[in-house]
């Protein structure tokens, strides 16, 4: 395959192309690239070879699954209780993690948080300020490591038509028209998304993008483009599926005025967040690199007896507990639980999530963009752009990520991804040089590594009729509860901590 080649490519070619591509010396990129994902230790589950079990059983009140946001804000709301919490991978944070090479630490997930408005649930707000990250200034709640916030002047550069823009929704005029349809929500719609105005259940029930027809609004192709755009950034999903009351949530909950705009975009991004709470429980408690196999419910003991593979030892891990927080995929209970499930219909379907990062060598230097880039004027529905740590927080050397997102039917994809991991590298960096005007040369020999990281169930899909379908309603277990943005939430980091309280209060410890 000749390089030359490869960068004519679009992204559904080079998708395609990833299946049956046969790499030749010519596709070698002159750094090493780190793939890291946890596909094939979920896999591991279907594995039917006989693992050596630990003598040692442990008991305890309550076992979190999952050590995302959602579990650890769980886990530390629990205090002092008796608890273990669980996770998969090799660190803590699911999409929410990050990467360290030398004295750098960068994003591989969630990359930032906005000020918070007052109208924000209670709860999470204490919350957060309990663990001293943000604090109230006015209406506003803000976060105390001011120099995490991106200055307005570097936020975004859009590309469309070969001009530069700093906001997706370029067009002032159809950007004033588009908002002042949305303002009549400001007040009805706040996060968490369980407080929301019982009044709007209907727009739970159409797509955004038939709500907005609704309205007769005659939007150009580029700000159509915008909006859909916004919906596969944050939500995996296009403004055709996506509900109504999702789509005017993104938008609502985000600020209109300067006052409350700041953003906050730590160099590892929500991983700032995941430290944090980490750092609050006592190391005993915790467990990275263990496998959810299986789960029974032992109806004379009114308990929980959990399987875990156990990868630090190569053995079975095995958990005695009265109460289970499960903020896991949800997806995964089907093979490990499936009593705890009454309908699986709208908790199946998910978005899959790549992170690209190049790690530059030091004292380099080369034109770059701002904080967020976005290109529109080669939109492929799957490439979104890339963050330049330029505009953040000085870090030992110079770091550019990029993101994807794979719909649900597009997600066995990120196995040929993990197979020929250059092909997308390549693509990438052809992607970041198109928007900085730039040749691939400009950027390839200065690049000292390259780090992916695959998520295979990142998002759920934010459906009609998919927000507020909490799980824990008619719950068959009462001692069985369920957190997580895969509950019925949005995927925001106000959501994930929110359903860890939440989880935590359903339980009546």
């Amino acid at each position: 395959m000749h390089r030359r080649r490869f960068l004519q490519l679009s992204s559904s070619a080079l998708l395609y192309f990833l299946n049956g591509c046969t790499v030749t010396n010519e596709d070698q990129l002159p750094f090493d690239i780190n793939v890291r994902s946890d596909m094939k230790r979920g896999h591991m589950y279907f594995q039917k070879e006989d693992i050596k079990e630990k003598e040692q059983l442990i008991y305890t009140d309550t076992l979190i699954i999952g050590g995302g946001i959602a579990g650890l804000s769980a886990a530390v709301a629990l205090e002092e209780k008796d608890y273990h919490i669980v996770e998969l991978s090799d660190r803590w944070g699911g999409t929410s993690s990050a990467e360290k090479y030398h004295q750098n630490y960068f994003a591989q997930g969630a990359h930032y948080d906005l000020s918070y408005p007052q109208k924000f649930g209670t709860e999470v707000l204490n919350f957060l300020q309990n663990q001293n990250i943000i604090y109230k200034k006015g209406e506003v709640y803000h976060f105390k490591d001011t120099e995490f916030v991106i200055p307005k002047r570097d936020l975004m550069l859009c590309k469309y038509d070969r001009e530069y823009y700093n906001n997706i929704l370029f067009n002032e005029e159809e950007a004033s028209q588009f908002y002042q349809l949305l303002h009549q929500f400001d007040d009805k719609i706040t996060l968490p998304s369980r407080l929301n105005d019982k009044s709007l259940q209907y727009l739970n029930d159409i797509t955004f993008k038939e709500w907005l027809l609704e309205h007769n609004l005659k939007f150009s192709e580029i700000f159509w483009e915008g909006i859909n755009y916004h919906m596969l950034d944050d939500y995996g999903t296009t403004i055709d599926e996506v509900s109504a009351i999702a789509g005017i949530s993104y938008y609502c909950n985000r600020p209109h005025e300067d006052e409350w705009a700041d953003v906050f975009s730590p160099p590892q991004g929500n991983a700032y967040f995941v430290d944090k709470l980490e750092e609050k429980l006592p190391d005993h408690k915790k467990h990275l690199n263990h496998l959810c196999q299986n789960i029974n419910y032992v109806p004379s003991e009114e308990n929980f007896l959990i399987e875990m593979i156990d990868f630090d030892s190569q053995k079975k891990q095995r958990f005695k507990a009265k109460n289970i927080i499960y903020a896991a995929p949800k997806h995964t209970l089907k093979y490990t639980f499936r009593e705890a499930l009454q309908s699986t219909s709208n908790t199946m379907e998910t978005s899959g999530w790549v992170v690209v990062n190049f790690v530059f060598k030091k004292d380099v230097d080369f034109f770059g963009g701002l904080w967020q880039n976005e290109n529109l004027e080669q939109f492929d529905g799957e490439f979104l752009g890339f963050v330049d740590n330029i505009t953040q927080k000085k870090q030992e050397q110079r770091v550019l990520t990029a993101y994807y997102c794979f719909a649900h039917q597009q997600k066995e994809k990120l196995i040929s991804i993990q197979k020929t991991p250059n092909l997308l590298v390549r693509y990438t960096l052809e992607k970041i040089a198109t928007f900085l005007d730039l040749k691939t040369t400009d950027i390839t020999p200065k690049i000292e590594q390259s780090f992916i990281h695959l998520m295979g169930h990142a998002m759920p899909k934010i459906g009609v009729g998919y927000l507020g379908n909490d799980l824990n309603i008619n719950r068959k277990f009462k001692n069985f509860v369920f957190a997580g943005v895969d509950n019925g939430r949005l995927p925001f980091l106000i959501e994930a901590i929110d359903s860890g309280i939440m989880a935590v209060s359903e339980l009546k410890l």
